[in-house]
């Protein structure tokens, strides 16, 4: 299977806030995006979260029975936790790793 035939994925950076763009084509989609892995296509808006400590954030989402993948080390030096909220939206909550 190729890759996208263009860029998937974009960063912007103003004061301190960051607004992260990524087609679903990309080749390391979350779960639940258009295209990942031939899931169904269901919300278009993936909502991603800078924290200090992912690990703490992932035990939040075990003690609250909240179905989760992660946390996982990603080659481009983040370490995230993902999962869909009621509504279908994938959050990913990620920390920079050293």
């Amino acid at each position: 299977m190729s890759g996208p035939a263009g860029p998937f994925f974009a960063m912007l950076n103003r004061n301190g806030f960051r607004l992260m763009l990524e087609t679903a084509q990309s080749p390391d989609p979350p779960p639940g995006a258009a295209g990942a892995r031939g899931a169904e296509a269901r919300a278009t808006v993936n909502l991603y979260l800078s924290v200090e400590d992912v690990g703490a954030e992932a035990a939040r989402l075990q003690a609250a029975g909240v179905a989760h993948e992660g946390p996982v080390v990603k080659p481009y030096g983040m370490k995230e936790v993902t999962f869909q909220d009621p509504d279908g939206y994938t959050w990913t909550i990620g920390q920079k790793v050293a």
